[in-house]
């Protein structure tokens, strides 16, 4: 699929986003609400989930979206710096490595089929004393924010499909500008060495519903600009081959609902 580059993009790089959203826990309302932003357009979020937080009798409604791995229970283990970390600096990586393990069993038992094996780190962070752990629990891919070429030099093992950009300010309590979440997305493009998309990440347990009408103007306006807020299914054909639908190319599904879309074999 073709992106148009606008006249003042001076990047080589394909100006991909896939969108990321974090904490789920249940079919909340709260959900409901991204469900419904999701399916106005046309895409779909990679889902990160507790499994530690999550009722033993959850049951999975349907498999329109694909689930990874939050953490265990999203708890604040603290960092030196006094930034909040469930894999941080103040925590003995003693008993770590147990914890990926049973978080990984129980999010198969919840997703099943819609589980990607990927580790998204809670509070965005992990420091260097839980690599290891994170490396023997057999997680296959790696999503957080930050500095691409750390994670790529820290962790090459693990494949980085995105690096997410927050959605929200923590200044304004709200969704961002367009114009100023544009310039941070083309800077983050400038120099880049790491391929991939960029991600954008909402969380949908905070957002209300103008904050939902503030991101659809968001993607709206970066699609004019030129971006392309892939289906998280679309950019995983482009990237894990394994994961493509036998007969369907990307063109065929170029157009079709969310509905329609949910009714293809992932696996």
């Amino acid at each position: 699929m073709s992106v148009i580059q606008p006249a003042h993009s001076t990047t080589t790089h394909p100006r991909r986003l896939w969108w990321r959203d974090d904490d789920f826990t249940d079919y909340f309302s709260t959900f409901n609400a991204l469900e419904r932003t999701a399916e106005r357009l046309g895409a779909r979020p990679l889902v990160a989930a507790i499994p530690g937080n999550m009722a033993s009798d959850f049951r999975l409604r349907d498999e329109t979206f694909r689930f990874a791995i939050h953490g265990w229970k999203h708890v604040n283990h603290g960092c030196t710096d006094q930034q909040k970390s469930e894999y941080g600096r103040l925590r003995a990586p003693d008993g770590v490595l147990p914890e990926l393990l049973e978080s990984r069993r129980r999010a198969q038992d919840h997703f099943s089929c819609c589980l990607e094996n990927w580790f998204v780190p809670p509070f965005n962070r992990l420091t260097e004393q839980h690599f290891p752990a994170l490396l023997e629990a057999g997680f296959d891919a790696f999503s957080t924010s930050g500095d691409e070429s750390y994670w790529a030099a820290q962790l090459p093992s693990l494949k980085l499909p995105f690096i997410c950009v927050d959605a929200w300010s923590e200044v304004d309590r709200q969704v961002k500008d367009p114009l100023a979440m544009e310039t941070e997305l083309e800077s983050r493009l400038c120099g880049r060495t790491v391929p991939g998309p960029l991600g954008l990440m909402t969380h949908h347990k905070r957002f209300r519903v103008t904050d939902w009408e503030r991101f659809d103007t968001l993607i709206r306006h970066l699609r004019a600009q030129g971006w392309l807020l892939e289906d998280c299914d679309a950019g995983f054909c482009a990237n894990f081959p394994r994961h493509c639908p036998e007969k369907t190319s990307e063109r065929q599904l170029e157009g079709w609902s969310l509905s329609q879309r949910t009714r293809i074999s992932w696996r």
